[in-house]
Protein backbone atom coordinates (compact mmCIF):
# COMPACT_ATOMS: atom_id res chain seq x y z
CA UNK A 1 0.00 0.00 0.00
CA UNK A 2 0.94 3.58 -0.95
CA UNK A 3 1.12 6.50 1.24
CA UNK A 4 -0.77 9.23 -0.67
CA UNK A 5 -1.55 13.02 -0.14
CA UNK A 6 -4.65 13.80 1.33
CA UNK A 7 -4.62 17.36 0.53
CA UNK A 8 -7.77 18.50 2.62
CA UNK A 9 -5.63 17.34 6.05
CA UNK A 10 -2.51 17.98 4.43
CA UNK A 11 -3.44 21.66 4.80
CA UNK A 12 -4.16 22.06 8.43
CA UNK A 13 -0.97 20.58 9.44
CA UNK A 14 1.31 23.98 10.24
CA UNK A 15 4.92 21.97 9.71
CA UNK A 16 8.33 24.30 10.34
CA UNK A 17 10.26 25.59 7.32
CA UNK A 18 13.24 22.31 7.23
CA UNK A 19 15.06 23.88 4.48
CA UNK A 20 16.31 26.99 6.20
CA UNK A 21 18.09 24.73 8.98
CA UNK A 22 18.63 21.02 7.83
CA UNK A 23 21.79 20.66 9.32
CA UNK A 24 20.64 21.58 12.41
CA UNK A 25 17.50 19.62 12.83
CA UNK A 26 19.30 16.74 10.77
CA UNK A 27 22.17 16.95 14.49
CA UNK A 28 19.33 17.16 16.34
CA UNK A 29 17.58 13.54 14.57
CA UNK A 30 20.40 11.64 14.69
CA UNK A 31 20.74 12.60 18.13
CA UNK A 32 17.39 11.32 18.79
CA UNK A 33 16.82 7.74 20.46
CA UNK A 34 14.55 7.42 17.22
CA UNK A 35 18.06 8.72 15.28
CA UNK A 36 20.03 6.23 16.73
CA UNK A 37 17.44 3.34 15.63
CA UNK A 38 17.06 5.09 12.04
CA UNK A 39 20.99 4.45 11.59
CA UNK A 40 21.37 1.06 13.09
CA UNK A 41 18.96 -0.39 10.74
CA UNK A 42 20.54 -1.89 7.52
CA UNK A 43 18.29 0.30 4.86
CA UNK A 44 19.58 -0.97 1.47
CA UNK A 45 19.79 -4.83 2.98
CA UNK A 46 16.06 -4.60 3.81
CA UNK A 47 15.07 -3.50 0.67
CA UNK A 48 17.10 -6.10 -1.48
CA UNK A 49 15.65 -8.63 0.68
CA UNK A 50 12.54 -7.52 0.44
CA UNK A 51 12.54 -7.15 -3.05
CA UNK A 52 11.08 -3.22 -2.77
CA UNK A 53 10.59 -1.57 -5.81
CA UNK A 54 8.97 1.43 -7.00
CA UNK A 55 5.93 0.94 -9.08
CA UNK A 56 4.76 3.87 -11.78
CA UNK A 57 1.25 2.49 -11.86
CA UNK A 58 -1.10 4.27 -9.37
CA UNK A 59 -0.76 7.69 -7.55
CA UNK A 60 3.01 8.95 -6.90
CA UNK A 61 4.65 7.72 -4.02
CA UNK A 62 5.87 10.22 -0.60
CA UNK A 63 8.15 7.70 0.25
CA UNK A 64 10.52 5.46 -2.01
CA UNK A 65 12.16 2.25 -1.25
Amino acid sequence: MKVRRISEFQARIDFPNFDSHFEKHLEGFEQSPLGQIHKALPWQELIREFDIKEFRKGPDCIFCP
